[in-house]
C-alpha cells in the first residue's frame, strides 16, 4: 500500500488519514471498529474512485481497480494478542466480514462507474461474476447469522450488512438480510440501523421495478439487429439502482458501523 504506484491513485484524504496512523500497526484489527486501518484506507480509496472523463484516463482507473482487488484479496488482518478467546474469535469474524463486504463494494462501485462513463468502452469490466457476487453475499450473511454476538457489540458491523443487502438479488438472501436486520433492531440502541434497512428495502423495490420493465422476449427464429444502447442497458440499470442508493443514503450520516 506504501508503494509509489499505489499512492499515485490515492486521494489526498487517504494520504492524510494514512499519515495519522501508526505504520507498523496498519494491519492490526481495531477491537472497537472491527476492522484494520489497512482495510479502512482501502475502503476510502474505493469510495474515491472517479468516473474517467476521457478514454485516456481509463488506464489509470483499471490499474487502480486491479491494485485494490489484489490488496483486498490478499489482506491479512492481525488480531491483537491480548484478547480472550471469545473476543478474539468475534474480532476475527468481524474483520473478515468487512473484508468480504469491501470486495462487494468494489464491484458495485465499478458497476456504477461503468454506467456513468460518457463514452463506450470495454476496457473496464465489473470485477466479479454474478456467481462470485452471490458467494460473497452468502459468506457475509452466514457469518453474521451464525454469530449473533457480532450484532450485540458496541460497534456492530452494519456497513457489511448494508452492502450485502444492496447486493442481494435472490429472494432467499433477502429474507436472510431482513432477519439479521430485525434481530439487530430489537436491541434498539442505534437509530441508523432502521435507516439502513429502509434504504436496502427501497433499493430492492427500485431494482424489482426495473426488472419488471424489461422488454418482452423476442422469439429465437426472428433475426433482429441489436443496438449498442440495448447492450449497454445492463450497465445503465445498475447505474440507476446505485444512483438511487446514493440519493437515499445521502441524507444519512455515513458510517462503517
Amino acid at each position: 500500500m506504501d508503494s509509489k504506484s499505489s499512492l499515485s491513485c490515492t486521494s489526498q484524504l487517504t494520504g492524510i488519514l494514512s499519515s495519522w496512523m501508526t505504520k507498523n500497526a496498519l494491519d492490526e484489527v481495531d477491537t472497537y471498529s472491527g476492522l484494520s486501518n489497512s482495510l479502512l484506507l482501502l475502503i476510502n480509496r474505493i469510495a474515491d474512485l472517479e468516473t474517467p472523463s476521457s478514454k485516456a484516463d481509463f488506464g489509470e482507473l483499471c490499474h487502480e481497480v486491479s491494485i485494490l482487488r489484489t490488496a483486498l484479496e490478499s489482506l491479512n488482518q492481525r488480531i491483537p494478542q491480548d484478547l480472550d478467546p471469545i473476543t478474539s474469535s468475534q474480532v476475527s469474524i468481524s474483520a473478515e466480514v468487512y473484508r468480504l463486504a469491501s470486495l462487494l463494494f468494489l464491484h458495485q462501485k465499478i458497476s456504477l462507474t461503468c454506467g456513468r462513463v460518457p463514452f463506450r468502452t470495454n476496457a473496464l469490466q465489473a470485477p466479479f461474476s454474478d456467481s462470485e457476487i452471490y458467494d460473497l453475499v452468502c459468506h457475509v450473511l452466514e457469518d453474521l447469522e451464525n454469530n449473533p454476538n457480532l450484532t450485540e457489540r458496541a460497534s456492530i458491523p452494519l456497513w457489511p450488512l448494508f452492502i450485502a443487502g444492496c447486493s442481494a438479488d435472490d429472494e432467499f438472501l433477502r429474507i436472510k438480510v431482513l432477519k439479521i436486520f430485525r434481530r439487530t433492531e430489537t436491541l434498539q440502541r442505534f437509530g441508523n440501523i432502521t435507516s439502513a434497512r429502509r434504504g436496502v428495502e427501497s433499493l430492492w423495490r427500485q431494482r424489482d421495478l426495473s426488472t419488471d420493465e424489461r422488454p418482452a422476449r423476442i422469439p429465437k427464429y426472428k433475426k433482429v439487429r441489436i443496438s449498442r444502447s440495448a447492450l449497454d442497458e445492463g450497465w445503465e440499470k445498475k447505474r440507476c439502482v446505485w444512483d438511487y442508493v446514493e440519493n437515499i443514503m445521502g441524507r444519512a450520516k455515513p458510517s462503517l458501523t
